[in-house]
């Protein structure tokens, strides 16, 4: 949900996620002269709540030294930017957003401009589509305000539960609903190693639901590590190893949900099925109920299976899932990798070179010259990147 309102000079847009209000504020430059900031004040309908946002930075000739993680009232210690971000906020709220431009000296800010603006979270879960972002180590700074510098292991459940934002419990449910005999999961997993996941698929197996596993079996650390979990829960009756060179599962981490067989629905996504997948580096898990789409990835499952090559099987997923003609249609098209050739990150580069209002791309492991490129010299109005860092001791070291 978007929504803009102004009055007289002041303009603001908000744009509302899940768990997240982007507020863009708009003054023109000849009233900026004088302006401290941005205080907001947000009040939950929802919660029957109302009170002043916090942040982090502070004016020095109040608050020369602030200790580390403590938060101040906007209303007293502005924002000093045009966009600001809500993360508390909570699926399925409404919400109004006052927005105030400050004025005068930072000892004694005060209100000029104002205007507010009315919007609605959505919901955590859509009729074809569950789409879960994990907080992660994007969200290290709050993560040491609430927890400490403390591993998750040593903060306990509350600290996962809030670094898994939803992402834990979606895998979790998604394998719950293979309630018995008839039901059927096609598991594809590079790191496979969190205790809950394979439990999950432990129970799911002892309730008559037909599991099957297909894991990372190449000879290296995460095969040891893979081979030890499976072995700690019981699971070496439904796991099958891939262990053909080249080609890892790392890019086809998936669960499809099967009944007599035929596929119902599919869970994808970034997630390693691993404490650092799940709660350590930022993440998504994408669930998908169109059984048209997650037939795809049963098919791409059975074929990771034969265990070939990577000189094998490249040619063979490209040519199951070309590249789209027009991405603006309505439709929804898996590509599978690896490929036999760059064609598709070419096609994603023109895509980000091509957009004309805004791009928005998240990278890990560095960013590919061919997006470097659209980032400098693409069309859109608005171009922001969030690239994975690492930093403290906010999260478990695992790849994503």
């Amino acid at each position: 949900m978007r929504n803009k309102e102004q009055k007289g000079d002041l303009s603001v847009q908000a744009i509302a996620g899940t768990h997240v209000v982007l507020l863009g504020m708009d003054l023109p430059e000849a009233k900026c002269p004088g302006l401290l900031g941005f205080a907001l004040r947000r009040e939950d309908h929802t919660e029957g709540e109302k009170y002043w946002l916090s942040g982090y930075k502070t004016f020095a000739s109040v608050e020369a030294s602030p200790p580390p993680g403590l938060l101040y009232s906007t209303r007293q210690h502005p924002i000093q930017g045009f966009t600001w971000s809500d993360f508390s906020a909570e699926p399925e709220h409404d919400y109004t957003y006052e927005v105030f431009a400050l004025r005068g000296a930072p000892a004694s800010p005060q209100e000029a401009e104002k205007v507010a603006v009315k919007i609605g979270t959505e919901s955590e879960h859509g009729r074809t589509h569950h789409v879960h972002f994990n907080r992660g180590a994007a969200a290290s700074q709050e993560y040491t305000r609430r927890f400490g510098d403390k591993r998750p292991e040593e903060v306990g459940p509350a600290a996962f539960a809030w670094l898994s934002r939803g992402a834990a419990e979606s895998i979790a449910n998604f394998i719950a609903r293979a309630t018995g005999p008839g039901w059927g999961l096609r598991v594809g997993a590079y790191e496979f190693t969190d205790d809950n996941v394979l439990k999950a698929l432990g129970a799911a197996r002892d309730r008559g639901a037909d599991v099957g596993v297909l894991y990372h079996a190449e000879n290296d650390s995460q095969k040891t590590s893979n081979e030890k979990a499976i072995l700690k829960f019981g699971l070496g009756d439904i796991c099958q190893p891939r262990n053909a060179q080249g080609l890892t599962l790392s890019h086809n981490k998936t669960i499809v949900l099967t009944k007599d067989g035929a596929a119902q629905a599919v869970l994808t996504g970034s997630t390693n099925f691993s404490v650092g997948g799940i709660y350590g580096h930022s993440n998504v898990v994408h669930i998908c109920e169109r059984d048209d789409v997650a037939a795809k990835y049963l098919w791409l499952g059975n074929e990771l299976k034969k265990n070939t090559p990577r000189s094998a099987d490249a040619g063979v997923l490209a040519e199951k899932t070309p590249l789209p003609d027009d991405p603006l249609a309505a439709q929804v098209t898996p590509i599978f990798s690896p490929r036999d050739t760059l064609a598709a990150l070419d096609w994603y580069a023109e895509q980000a070179k091509g957009a004309n209002d805004a791009l928005f791309m998240t990278f890990a492991f560095g960013m590919n010259q061919r997006f470097q490129d659209a980032y400098r010299n693409g069309n859109a109005k608005l171009r922001y990147a969030l690239m994975e860092a690492m930093s403290g001791r906010q999260g478990p070291r695992n790849r994503g």
